[in-house]
């Protein structure tokens, strides 16, 4: 437990010689070296990040799609609901109309037969 990792580098300036030196993640190299490397990895990253922004456009033409799809299908339940309410609201007046016939019926023909 007190060995230290042989793979672990120093991460101070003590390894450069020159004083434009820097040390990122134990890697020692000079500014110009640094400001290349950075360059290489944006030249890497641009096509990366174009292919994530056609991606995010897509997945935003996606969502507005099936934001239309759910307003659709939400206002088709609230139909449906509307058509059920009326449905009983004609089985009541049916009852209603049915039991009023039947008493006028009954009123106007007589009871005995």
């Amino acid at each position: 437990m007190g060995e230290q990792n042989p793979k672990r580098r120093k991460t101070d300036n003590s390894e450069c010689e020159n004083q434009d030196c820097i040390c990122v993640h134990g890697d020692c190299m000079t500014i110009q070296k640094l400001s290349e490397r950075v360059v290489v990895l944006e030249d890497e990253i641009a096509p990366l990040m174009r292919q994530a922004l056609s991606e995010l456009k897509e997945l935003k033409a996606q969502s507005k799609t099936q934001l239309e799809i759910m307003t659709v299908w939400n206002n088709a339940k609230g139909f449906v609901r509307t058509l059920s309410m009326l449905g009983t609201v004609a089985k009541w007046i049916a009852g209603v109309t049915a039991a009023i016939g039947a008493i006028w019926l009954a009123i106007t023909h007589g009871f005995n037969r």
